[in-house]
């Protein structure tokens, strides 16, 4: 059997304690469950000794059906990793709000992994709206230099591309490529290589033909 704590008045069972130790907790207030704790130790606590360590995680639902979670990693995917995690299911993100903006800050995409940010971004301890105008994203590297990496795969190609659009060439109206397969710098303007500098120092304007000379 179950154990239940009845509400006689609103005729509801707010708190349910089933055969299998399962709590349930059910109500229409703002505040279904508050945890007030004075002490120094953890006020709740999740403890699994399942080699997997499931159940070792919140769930979230909307009408009965998972939409994310919280948690150690190994909990939610099945391993041993007892990192902690955040885990939105699929067609679902992970977003990150505030002082109450309703606009997020932060969103992490479940499907493709893209990370989405609202305002400007510092990385190395900087605050990036520090920087002039020029500050959606700021990168700090101390005393010993800062610098970003394009690393690719192989032969791939590394870009950096300028874009006034999401369609089309407008995506890269302009960028700097790196070819790794040839060891070639290539530079472009209106989305057309207009340059560029071959893996033996020789500069190519308006072909991709190399002649032999220093510049062609």
């Amino acid at each position: 059997g179950s154990w239940l704590f009845r509400n006689y008045t609103a005729g509801t069972n707010p708190f349910i304690i089933a055969s299998t130790g399962a709590a349930t907790f059910s109500g229409s207030v703002n505040d279904a469950i508050v945890v007030n704790s004075t002490a120094t130790t953890t006020a709740i606590k999740l403890n699994n000794t399942n080699a997997n360590d499931w159940g070792s995680n919140i769930a979230f639902q909307s009408n009965s059906v998972n939409k994310g979670f919280v948690g150690l990693a190994g909990s939610l995917i099945g391993n041993t990793d007892h990192s902690i995690c955040l885990f939105a299911t699929t067609g679902q993100s992970i977003k990150f709000f505030t002082n109450s903006n309703t606009n997020s800050r932060l969103t992490l995409d479940s499907s493709t992994g893209a990370a989405t940010f609202s305002s400007s971004v510092g990385v190395g301890g900087v605050v990036a709206t520090d920087y002039g105008i020029y500050r959606q994203l700021a990168v700090y590297g101390g005393a010993t230099g800062g610098g970003v990496t394009i690393a690719s795969s192989g032969t791939a190609t590394g870009v950096l591309a300028w874009a006034n659009g999401t369609t089309g060439t407008s995506q890269y109206k302009g960028y700097i490529e790196y070819q790794h397969a040839n060891d070639a710098m290539a530079f472009a303007t209106n989305a057309t290589e207009r340059m560029r500098i071959t893996s033996g120092g020789n500069v190519l304007i308006g072909t991709t033909t190399d002649s032999g000379y220093k510049l062609d």
